[in-house]
């Protein structure tokens, strides 16, 4: 049930989270590419992006709920599980038990057959080497071979105590496994159950009831800049930026703003790639003469970067985190070579 129901619904949220992701990201770039004096363009790729990201935020928030309930439920039915698998084994060994239990007169009679063959077997043997004695004493030009035949013997344990033996093995090996803590790690499409001594289980966070009622439909992304920051990054989020190239194109990339750059990315994985090494030495403009609409320019002495935000809001502030990181950077310069030149002084001789 928690494979065929839960697990399915949570592939199924997935899925649709996926794609909206694509539309909505499609529609950013539409909304982009419209020009200034379009206007009846402008309004409808407006009303797309909107409804879009109306879609996206709602969809977004059944995928977190499937994660949540995904979260919430796998350990009870894993455990649920192990126990009915060890219910299951228990059945099969009471069952064993009393299987055996009613051969255990054949088993008596057939040991007292076993001892009995082993009796006569012991026998035979001294009568056959008695036997082989008195001919090599009748014919004395017989040679004795120099290998002799010499029965093994074998010694049976008790089907009672290989029993016993099984049983406290896999009874010790499912008591180590309930009592020690358990985790499961989830993958894409599934969820792979691993027992792991030593691991807290951490359970995911819910949301709060007033979240589900909040209005997805805002026109854009609320982001603020900080340059106090503990992790160094005044700013960050996406960016349209134009290519050096000849053919001029705009890529979506992620841009932050930290220890004095300008610096993005094409992935969260890749390395940062910089656009302005030291931020005192640039300058950042509108760019009103171009079609595509929310531009803005970071200008420095080698090199000129165009971007483009979502939206007007996003320009201005991208444009002001810009220049407050400027004059953050000539204050803490400042601060610097004041402290150094204080540690430099020449003492003063009394």
């Amino acid at each position: 049930m928690f494979v065929k129901e839960d697990i399915r619904k949570f592939k199924d949220a997935k899925k649709q989270f996926e794609k909206v992701s694509e539309e909505k990201e499609n529609a950013l770039a539409k909304n982009a590419q419209v020009q200034r004096n379009k206007q009846h363009e402008v309004e409808e790729a407006t009303n797309i992006l909107t409804a879009t990201r109306k879609c996206f935020r709602h969809i977004a928030l059944d995928y977190v709920l499937q994660i949540n309930v995904l979260q919430s439920k796998r350990r009870s039915e894993i455990l649920k599980s192990m126990l009915s698998f060890m219910y299951a084994h228990l059945t099969f060994f009471h069952q064993g038990y009393d299987l055996f239990s009613e051969l255990r007169p054949y088993m008596n009679d057939l040991g007292a057959q076993l001892d009995r063959l082993g009796v006569d077997a012991a026998k035979e043997k001294r009568d056959m080497e008695q036997k082989h004695s008195t001919i090599q004493q009748k014919d004395s030009s017989y040679t004795q071979p120099k290998n002799c035949y010499r029965y093994p013997s074998y010694v049976l344990p008790d089907p009672g105590e290989v029993l016993l033996a099984g049983t406290c093995q896999v009874v010790r090996a499912y008591a180590v496994a309930i009592l020690e803590p358990m985790t499961v790690f989830p993958g894409i499409g599934g969820a792979h159950n691993v027992h792991t001594p030593n691991v807290e289980w951490t359970r995911a966070p819910y949301l709060k009831e007033q979240q589900l009622w909040k209005d997805f439909s805002s026109d854009d992304t609320k982001l603020e800049y900080n340059v106090d920051a503990a992790n160094g990054i005044v700013m960050e989020g996406y960016l349209f930026k134009r290519a050096s190239n000849a053919f001029k194109t705009w890529n979506r990339r992620w841009f932050s703003i930290q220890n004095n750059q300008l610096v993005y990315q094409k992935k969260f994985k890749d390395n940062p790639t910089v656009v302005v090494e030291d931020l005192r030495l640039c300058t950042v403009k509108h760019c009103e003469d171009i079609e595509r609409r929310f531009c803005f320019e970071v200008v420095s002495p080698t090199k000129s970067c165009m971007l483009q935000a979502d939206s007007e809001k996003l320009r201005q502030a991208w444009i002001k985190a810009v220049q407050t990181s400027i004059a953050t950077a000539y204050r803490e310069k400042g601060d610097e070579s004041e402290a150094s030149t204080s540690t430099f002084q020449d003492p003063v001789i009394q």
